[in-house]
């Protein structure tokens, strides 16, 4: 049993404030917990391991190497190039201090569980105190550093690190868990309901069993993802009392889908298998309890045969997940029996690293300094396990299958098929319009249609979760733009009436989605008609009926997690500014000199616990922040947002921006989130402001890559998906090479049309940018004008991609200006303005036609002319 004290005392074996006053914050330590009476000392050991495994060893005070952080408050970024100089006024330490000491004093605790409560307290409910009510750091204490030479991870993620260490005494182990199948059970889906649903029900089955860590061990065993800002987990922490909580969780972040399905822990070793089987027991609980909360709705309509009903909803239910999950021990030393496994150049860098703390620190190096190899080792025995083990898709059903996923059989009372339409008509009756005609489904699909209008009898945050949360359809999202574009024009008052006319917005885009091909319908047709006559809005076979899918992937996120990325901080970068100059003016030589000699402060810095919590904090703040904050703002909606992972549906107007958006905030080391929700860079520095939040994102040492999938909005759901996956991983990441943007276009009735290339080419220019302007080009031409465009590009082909391969780009350009159109010129300018926007059309037409290839390709060209007259440049005739 988790002795909870022992982890309070750990935990706070140093201050939040250690960094505003690092001699004597141990005083400050003690005065902490003499608050609730808990002891001190003891914990010297695993402190020792937690500084050894997260930060390097350099010279102290003693040496002159130690950096005031109220002097030069400065933080850095783990894993890239990137440092933030705090903006501080001056400060009263003592004030602080006592600041700190009162906050933690007023804490109600749990009385029936007092040191669960403490300790989640000082986990998490006493940093967002500090934030809210210690009004001179504010939104700083989240990132106060650990080490103010080496201000790259936060206090709180060393003393976690301190504290789990402390409940696995001498046994630590890796715990490695994954839970499958993932993209088979989300994309299985007719409507975007379903897919966010699917989406949402695998992430609660990850917290369900990430849970179990908590409630047995703590959170802070939890090596990744990050529980900051989770609501599950806050709703879990509020629900138990165990910490007030005071961060804001919007309704946005409450319905986003963001824990992966693998997790990492370190936990003690003779717990691990008995936390595995809890772990497996926890998921199939919770899924049982979804299942059932269906199945009590619906066994009722199988009264004539509930056996027959029942054989299959069981036999599908129990066959469904997968779990992989094993543990490997946190190496002592390089020379474990499992060291075998890693490479001599692992084990060269791990013996430099510690003759470099030795000389530095003047401690010996420990256990800590294994962390590396020993997670490396886990995550390889873990794919290990993964491809050994067979699949329950090798498993054929019988019977009639799913109209939805096409694998599993029908739920049905007969083998009859006559007998079978008769049910699914009859269960029609009693759950209504979220049955459509001819569906006839298996359990599992028919579980993520129902479960998610918030059924009866879910588990308690998934029902909260679910219950009154619409999703938009596919014709919501493809009429998104002439929705936009009546509010604008003053002319909302036309959709007003027809949604009243149809009984509520829902019914209105149904009426949209049956009218697509049968026009029979009175209601559409007097809509359609007052859109043409009263707001210039003409129905065509392009406006309003296409949507985007826009799913994004971090790049090499294997590489990233094992420290093995091309552009992964160095040595220097991660220090405080002030300390290469400090080392070489150190007053000690020798525990300088291995800094100062050969090129070790340009060399790739090594992999620690901090950088696993900075990268699973930065994912988590980018999916739960970020990435909803774009979303949204660019009138789309999120699916999931799984770390480095985003599926979003999104008007084809906006998709474009969202994605480059999204790419850019990604890759930029610190982001401050304002008062007001909006997400804005930092640039080198900040000020800390009350109620604003600060954020880590993953910097230059990390890219992500795009697939836009732009399809009408009758498409099926399912194929669309399994295209996007694909665009993706073959055009993105592999044909374009990773840090790239696929988009395809699916016209309907028409030849596919697709570009892929990296989000900058090698001119440094901006594709999305680019593509974008020639879009707003296009906007300004006519159908005439724009085929006529298509076809002197086609007519001139040779001799275009003849003078790219003899390098006379600019003869290509120019040779573009006589192609473009004449008769579109801006009558407002004069000519000389007309020609400079005749060349730069032509500019950007290169790139779009050639990107940086010598073959002239339209794709491109075809997408922007598609996009110009999807929102309103062009009538497609």
């Amino acid at each position: 049993m988790t002795n909870w004290e022992d982890k309070v005392k750990a935990f706070l074996h140093d201050p939040p404030s250690k960094a505003l006053r690092i001699p004597g914050h141990k005083t400050m330590s003690g005065k902490m917990l003499d608050v609730w009476y808990a002891p001190s000392g003891g914990d010297e050991k695993y402190d020792q391991i937690a500084a050894s495994a997260d930060r390097p060893g350099v010279p102290g005070h003693g040496d002159g190497c130690s950096v005031d952080f109220i002097e030069a408050p400065e933080l850095t970024h783990p894993i890239s190039k990137g440092r933030l100089n705090i903006k501080l006024k001056s400060l009263n330490i003592d004030d602080i201090q006592q600041k700190v000491v009162s906050i933690l004093d007023d804490i109600d605790l749990n009385k029936d569980i007092p040191y669960e409560s403490k300790f989640y307290n000082i986990f998490e409910g006493l940093k967002q105190r500090l934030s809210i009510q210690e009004p001179d750091l504010c939104s700083i204490w989240s990132k106060i550093p650990a080490d103010t030479r080496i201000p790259d991870h936060s206090i709180w993620h060393h003393n976690a690190m301190v504290s789990a260490l402390a409940t696995c005494k001498n046994e630590p182990y890796f715990f490695v868990f994954s839970l499958g199948p993932v993209q088979g059970f989300i994309s299985e889906a007719r409507k975007l309901r379903d897919l966010w649903v699917g989406s949402m029900v695998l992430s609660y089955l990850a917290w369900a069993g990430i849970r179990v860590i908590c409630d047995t061990f703590g959170p802070d065993h939890i090596v990744y993802p990050s529980l900051s800002g989770q609501p599950f987990f806050f709703e879990h922490i509020q629900d138990k009392k165990l910490s007030e909580i005071f961060e804001d969780i919007t309704s946005e972040q409450q319905r986003i889908a963001s824990f992966p399905n693998k997790f990492v822990a370190i936990l003690p070793k003779d717990a691990v298998k008995e936390t595995g089987r809890q772990i497996e027991e926890a998921i199939i609980n919770e899924w049982k309890a979804i299942s059932d909360s269906v199945y009590s709705r619906v066994y009722l309509r199988a009264a004539s045969n509930p056996e027959y009903f029942k054989e299959i909803w069981d036999r599908q239910n129990s066959n469904l997940w997968e779990f992989y999950w094993l543990a490997s021990p946190w190496l002592k030393t390089i020379e474990d029996n499992l060291a075998k496994e890693i490479s001599e150049d692992e084990k060269g860098k791990i013996d430099k690293l510690s003759k470099l703390f030795k000389e530095s620190s003047g401690y010996n190096a420990n256990q800590g300094i294994c962390y590396s190899p020993s997670h490396g080792l886990a995550q390889g025995l873990h794919a290990a396990l993964k491809n050994s083990r067979s699949f329950h898709e090798n498993y054929s059903e019988p019977g009639d299958k799913c109209t939805q996923c096409g694998k599993r059989q029908q739920l049905s009372i007969t083998d009859d098929r006559e007998g079978t339409r008769e049910f699914w008509k009859n269960l029609k009756t009693g759950i209504g319009d979220d049955i459509k005609e001819n569906e006839r489904l298996c359990s599992i699909c028919l579980i993520k249609r129902i479960a998610g209008r918030g059924s009866r009898g879910l588990p308690s945050q998934l029902e909260k979760t679910l219950t009154n949360n619409s999703f938009p359809s596919s014709t919501e999202m493809a009429f998104s733009h002439i929705i936009r574009q009546l509010s604008n024009n003053g002319k909302e008052g036309i959709w007003k009436d027809f949604v009243q006319e149809c009984e509520g917005e829902e019914k209105a885009y149904d009426t949209l989605h049956d009218n697509d091909e049968d026009r029979s319908n009175g209601k559409a047709n007097k809509f359609f008609r007052r859109l043409r006559d009263e707001a210039g809005v003409k129905s065509t076979n392009i406006f309003g009926k296409y949507y985007a899918i826009l799913l994004m992937d971090g790049d090499k996120m294997g590489d990233l997690v094992n420290g093995k990325a091309d552009n992964l901080a160095k040595w220097q970068d991660i220090m405080h500014s002030s300390l290469p100059e400090k080392l070489k003016n150190s007053s000690s030589k020798a525990k300088a000199k291995g800094w100062l000699e050969g090129n070790t402060l340009q060399e790739k810095r090594h992999l620690t616990p901090s950088v696993h919590k900075a990268i699973s904090e930065a994912l988590g703040d980018f999916a739960l922040n970020t990435v909803p904050y774009v979303v949204k703002k660019h009138y789309g909606r999120l699916i999931y947002a799984g770390g480095d992972d985003v599926l979003a549906v999104m008007p084809v107007d906006t998709v474009l921006k969202a994605a480059q958006e999204i790419m850019d905030l990604y890759r930029t080391p610190f982001l401050v989130k304002r008062t007001d929700g909006a997400i804005d860079k930092c640039g080198g520095e900040y000020t800390p402001v009350k109620g604003e939040k600060l954020l880590i994102h993953l910097g230059e040492a990390a890219t992500i890559s795009a697939a836009v999938v732009i399809a009408h909005h009758k498409a099926p759901l399912r194929g669309l998906l399994e295209e996007t996956h694909q665009v993706l991983a073959k055009e993105a990441k592999e044909q374009a090479g990773r840090d790239a943007v696929a988009i395809l276009l699916k016209k309907r009735g028409g030849a596919e049309k697709l570009i892929a290339q990296k989000w900058k080419n090698s001119r440094d220019e901006n594709y999305i940018e680019l593509l974008m302007k020639l879009v707003d080009n296009l906007c300004g031409y006519d159908e005439k004008a724009s085929s006529k465009l298509m076809y002197k590009i086609e007519q001139n082909r040779v001799a275009l991609e003849t003078l790219v391969k003899k390098g006379l780009g600019g003869s290509v350009e120019k040779l573009l200006e006589s192609l473009i159109e004449k008769g579109q010129r801006d009558k407002d300018k004069n000519e000389s303005q007309w020609k400079q926007a005749r060349e730069e059309q032509a500019k950007r037409l290169k790139t779009i036609l050639f990107g940086d290839s010598s073959k002239l390709n339209t794709d491109g060209l075809m997408i922007a002319r598609f996009l110009a007259q999807a929102t309103g440049g062009g009538e497609q005739q």
